[in-house]
């Protein structure tokens, strides 16, 4: 686990940080992510709503994010949710995939006092990075 976490951060270091995920932005392998929405809520599998790159703190101290994504081609294999802010690893949630086509997601409570940069990658079993997915938080007032 720690040579997996080592080997992780010398390519996490290599790669640039982009202010916002886009269809051309960060890395996104859409051979297995098809598709990937920062969210408050899940509902019938599918996202509430759509927060983008910006999300504006409620204020709530256990206001929770969710990253939901549809994983393709990807079956009977894992994906791990890494969950980073200010480049400082706060969450990694490893999720099993069941099938060619599945839907699935992450979540974090984002406490009140971590506004500012955060990031998402979704990393293969083999470590191959999938998806980059960049956010601020930014405070209420």
């Amino acid at each position: 686990m720690i040579r997996w976490l080592l080997g992780l951060t010398v390519l996490l270091l290599s790669l640039p940080v982009p202010a916002a995920l886009g269809a051309t932005d960060g890395v996104w392998n859409r051979d297995h992510i098809q598709r990937a929405v920062l969210t408050t809520g899940i509902e019938n599998r599918e996202p509430v709503d759509d927060l983008g790159s910006t999300y504006v703190h409620s204020g709530d101290p256990e206001q929770r994010l969710i990253l939901f994504t549809q994983v393709v081609n990807h079956n009977n294999r894992g994906i791990t949710h890494l969950w980073f802010f200010d480049d400082r690893l706060q969450a990694e949630i490893p999720l099993r995939i069941g099938s060619e086509n599945w839907r699935t997601f992450s979540s974090k409570v984002i406490p009140t006092n971590t506004t500012g940069e955060w990031r998402i990658l979704v990393v293969s079993d083999d470590q191959e990075i999938l998806l980059e997915y960049s956010f601020t938080v930014t405070s209420p007032e």
